[in-house]
C-alpha cells in the first residue's frame, strides 16, 4: 500500500535525522550546563506523554461525509 511505504519513508527518515539532530543540540545544550541535556529529553519526553494521554489528541474525527472510508 502506498501509505505503508509513505509511513516507512518517514520512520526512516525520522531514525536518520535522530542520530545526526541528537548530538549535535546535546552537545549544544551542554554548554549552558551539564544537566541540561537531562532537562530538555525530560521536557519533550513529558510532552509526547501528554500528547498521547490526553483526551483531546486521541479523539478520532468522523470521516468526511460523501467519501468512502480508506
Amino acid at each position: 500500500m502506498l501509505v505503508a511505504g509513505a509511513l516507512a519513508g518517514i520512520t526512516g527518515a525520522t531514525t536518520g535525522l535522530t542520530f545526526v539532530i541528537a548530538p549535535i543540540a546535546g552537545t549544544a545544550l551542554y554548554e549552558f550546563g551539564s544537566a541540561m541535556p537531562i532537562v530538555a529529553g525530560t521536557v519533550i519526553m513529558a510532552a509526547v506523554v501528554t500528547v498521547f494521554v490526553h483526551p483531546h489528541f486521541r479523539r478520532i474525527p468522523p470521516p468526511a461525509s460523501g467519501l468512502p472510508p480508506a
